[in-house]
C-alpha cells in the first residue's frame, strides 16, 4: 500500500475555480488594451499574461490530480478482484 496523501475533491474544485476565474481576469484585461480603453496596456497585456499562465498551471494542476484519483481507483478495483 502506498503512503499518499489523498485530498479532498472539494480542493481540486477550487482550484478548477480559480483558474477559470484567473483566465477570466485575463480576458478582460486583454480586450481592454485590444478596445483601447486601458490606461496602461503594457500592465494589461503582462498581466494578462500572468494571469493566463496561472490559470493555465491551475487547470493543468487539478486536470493531472483527477486523473491520478481515476488510475488509482483503477488501481485498487484491479487488486480487489
Amino acid at each position: 500500500m502506498r503512503n499518499e496523501k489523498k485530498s479532498p475533491s472539494g480542493v481540486h474544485a477550487v482550484w478548477a475555480l480559480g483558474g477559470c476565474y484567473l483566465l477570466y481576469l485575463a480576458i478582460q484585461l486583454f480586450r481592454g488594451v485590444v478596445t483601447g480603453t486601458s490606461e496602461t496596456p503594457a500592465l494589461g497585456i503582462v498581466g494578462g499574461g500572468a494571469f493566463v499562465a496561472a490559470g493555465v498551471w491551475l487547470l493543468y494542476r487539478t486536470w493531472s490530480a483527477y486523473r491520478s484519483a481515476v488510475r488509482r481507483n483503477e488501481t485498487e478495483e484491479e487488486d480487489r478482484k
